[in-house]
């Protein structure tokens, strides 16, 4: 008696291995769409002398739209934000301090609290402090990272939420670098720079001011788009049926 062999191995396996294979790669794909939903974005996040969210740099002069300062020493005349703190101005330039501060860059410009940039001036000593807030809602907090750096007239350092973090700066002709990769919190963060201002040597002039360049990145914990979920439930329910007729 002559058996159909090819006959008989297809009826008890129906689904050869190439549709099996599809079936596969189906799954991959979906799972890979599926993880793609911890996406890279951009950190809310600025340096010193943009408008308000960016990503723009304000004109010189302008009030700085991120940070602003929440004290001033006292014999400082302050210009009032009407929230509590103070306005930080964006700095003149073509004129003193430039001649001895880090210029400005296409990524910061100096601010400071004299009322319409103008730094040619007897700024009171003591303490000046700027702060900006961001939002990290919905980002995985663990691959957030800020990167930039900073400059003070004359001494400074800062803190995230609290804590000081990184190094001080003691220059106003020199860069401080800045890296921060832990220490964030779900929600609202605050960076503060604290800013000493020296007493007067002696001159007409005694500017005080900030100079912060800053960016940061980290992935979001974005829901999975409908369709991938879709797709992984597809992928699954095949291979639940695969394997069911392969037992029976």
């Amino acid at each position: 008696m002559v058996y159909n062999l090819v006959g008989v191995r297809h009826v008890l396996n129906p689904y050869p291995k190439k549709v099996k294979f599809n079936y596969m790669k189906l799954l991959v794909a979906a799972l890979i769409s599926f993880s793609a939903a911890l996406s890279a974005a951009t950190v809310p996040v600025f340096g010193t002398g943009y408008v308000a969210g960016g990503p723009g740099l304000g004109g010189v002069g302008t009030v700085d739209g991120n940070f602003s300062l929440i004290s001033c020493p006292a014999g400082e005349p302050c210009a009032s934000n009407g929230s509590g703190g103070y306005n930080a101005f964006i700095t003149l330039t073509g004129q003193y301090p430039f001649t001895v501060w880090t210029p400005n860059t296409g990524t910061g410009q100096w601010i400071g609290p004299a009322l319409g940039g103008n730094e040619i001036t007897l700024d009171a000593p003591g303490v000046y402090e700027y702060q900006e807030t961001f939002d990290l809602t919905g980002f995985d907090l663990s691959t957030v990272a800020l990167s930039g750096s900073y400059a003070t007239d004359n001494s400074g350092y800062f803190e995230l939420n609290g804590v000081t973090v990184g190094s001080a700066s003691s220059s106003f002709s020199s860069l401080t670098a800045i890296s921060l990769t832990s220490g964030f919190n779900q929600g609202t963060n605050t960076l503060d720079f604290f800013v000493t201002n020296a007493p007067p040597g002696g001159g007409p002039q005694n500017p005080t001011g900030l100079f912060v360049e800053l960016s940061g990145t980290g992935n979001l914990l974005a829901a999975p788009e409908p369709a991938s979920i879709a797709f992984v439930g597809l992928g699954l329910v095949a291979l639940g049926v695969l394997g069911s007729r392969r037992r029976s």
